[in-house]
């Protein structure tokens, strides 16, 4: 990214689609970091366990979700959360399309400027960027940007990973705490299916 880029407000996002008590759900979420650093990336990058390129909430151990999440309690951020639920399995780019869809203004409403999702391919990056560009032209966005970049490149969107991470466990799990110190810096938004 370009030095311009570190003036913009930027959200690094995550998507996720898991069981929830309701069924399936499909979530994306913009987080916004204030302060970064390269000390924190750092940090994010010893919890890495060994031979990963990134953490995927869904692949780390207990432990490892432990020290992530207290790494990320020390960050200063908010972020945004969309849901739909529930959600056939078979119609998951649609999930994506209605989160997106209903994310993007409430990220650009915020200030947002750009909004960095990983890469899922090129094909795939070019539905999010027609999803957007629709969006302009029907004038519910204006201003926000959408990247794309490779996850294992970008730490910052290992805390959205992990956030997002930390609230499917608990919508999954009764009983399950992680998600409480993070709870009073995301507001969760559900749409309809």
């Amino acid at each position: 990214m370009t030095g311009n880029q570190k003036e913009r407000l930027t959200a690094w996002g995550d998507e996720s689609f898991r069981a929830s008590t309701s069924g399936l759900a499909y979530s994306t979420i913009g987080l916004v970091l204030d302060d970064w650093s390269e000390s924190q990336a750092a940090n994010l990058r010893q919890i890495l366990p060994k031979g990963a390129s990134k953490p995927h909430w869904y692949e780390i151990v207990p432990d490892v979700k432990e020290k992530s999440l207290a790494a990320i309690c020390a960050l200063d951020f908010k972020a945004t959360l969309v849901q739909t639920e529930p959600v056939d399995s078979a119609k998951q780019e649609r999930a994506r399309h209605k989160c997106l869809t209903r994310i993007l203004p409430l990220l650009e409403s915020r200030g947002v400027e750009l909004f960095v999702l990983e890469s899922r391919g090129k094909a795939l990056d070019k539905r999010d960027v027609k999803l957007l560009d629709g969006l302009k032209g029907s004038r519910i966005v204006s201003t926000i940007r959408l990247e794309h970049v490779r996850g294992s490149d970008e730490p910052r969107l290992w805390v959205a990973d992990q956030v997002l991470g930390a609230y499917g466990d608990a919508r999954a799990r009764a009983g399950d705490d992680r998600w409480e110190p993070l709870a009073d810096r995301v507001s969760v938004e559900t749409v309809a299916p």
